[in-house]
């Protein structure tokens, strides 16, 4: 209760259901603090996806939106790791979320 609040995973962030396909893997975060702390920036590795399973070395375009899509907030090429996962970094967080969609390129 007294310590450092850096550090933790995932303070302050929940995510709507994943869409989690063979193609795509799309997710709303939310940020549940105070707004005032916003723009935040964390960086995203899906988990325990249950359709969207990457091979070493594949390509993945990542696109960061507002909530409702109606601005696009970054555009990115990805390489996903030695151990299968991708990981999205940099993603801001702006009220009243941010929707990150991963979609496989075709190789």
């Amino acid at each position: 209760e007294d310590g450092d609040i850096e550090g933790y995973m995932n303070r302050g962030l929940d995510w709507d259901d994943p869409t989690d396909t063979a193609v795509v893997y799309e997710v709303v975060i939310r940020y549940t603090l105070d707004a005032g702390d916003l723009p935040a920036t964390v960086d995203v590795t899906p988990r325990r996806v249950q359709n969207f399973v990457l091979q070493p070395g594949e390509k993945v375009s990542a696109t960061v939106a507002t909530a409702d899509s109606t601005a696009q907030i970054d555009d990115m090429t990805l390489t996903v790791d030695e151990s299968g996962h991708v990981t999205c970094p940099g993603v801001r967080i702006v009220a009243p979320g941010t929707r990150l969609t991963l979609t496989r390129m075709a190789q």
